[in-house]
């Protein structure tokens, strides 16, 4: 059977104070390994959020990834099958570098070459193969969101590409950002865009 799942973006009114309990649980945590997945976990929030990346799209990032140029920070974004490479904000390049400045931080001899992946698991150079869903909904549950059981990791990225939208950015534009297909971007988002905008962002798509 097919299993029917939300495409809600998290509401922009809870997103600050969803970091504000992230971070203080990240803090609070009894032992490294708990930290550590926490931070893994607000990290990933924070990208999805900022670059509507996908969940498998952070796992596979590396720290190598990063290319930093005259004109901008790059990052390399690949999942399954597609790849692409596209410029962030330079607050989420800031943010990364607080991640990893965090990790060397706190395990002794973490180094860029031998933890080659952004989001790899405590003492492990290999990627984390989870990020706790019991966490993240202990998080929304403190923000006072209501049903917070229906916000899954991947509406940082439906956040992302409905704010674009509302900002007037056009579909095809944001497709080639988040490595989608115009066509999926009309028929997922076009019923949760403010219908002043629809006609811009939607304009000329087949």
């Amino acid at each position: 059977l097919k299993i029917e799942r939300t495409n809600s973006p998290f509401p922009q009114k809870y997103y600050m104070k969803l970091l504000k309990v992230a971070r203080e649980d990240c803090m609070n945590a009894r032992t490294r390994l708990f930290a550590w997945e926490r931070h893994n976990l607000r990290y990933v929030i924070i990208l999805m959020n900022g670059i509507g990346c996908r969940v498998l799209e952070c796992k596979n990032l590396r720290w190598s990834d990063l290319d930093v140029r005259d004109n901008g920070v790059f990052l390399y974004i690949h999942g399954k099958s597609k790849e692409r490479t596209i410029r962030i904000p330079d607050r989420i390049y800031g943010h990364l570098m607080d991640l990893l400045k965090w990790k060397k931080a706190n395990y002794s001899n973490y180094n860029e070459e031998d933890f080659p992946h952004i989001f790899n698991s405590y003492g492990s150079p290999k990627a984390t193969n989870h990020f706790s869903g019991k966490v993240r909904k202990r998080w929304m549950m403190a923000t006072g969101i209501p049903n917070p059981n229906d916000y899954e990791l991947v509406c940082f990225r439906h956040k992302f590409i409905t704010g674009a939208l509302n900002s007037g950015a056009h579909s095809l534009t944001i497709a080639t950002y988040c490595g989608t297909s115009q066509k999926m971007i009309e028929d997922t988002y076009s019923g949760l865009v403010a219908a002043q905008v629809y006609d811009l962002v939607f304009k000329n798509t087949p």
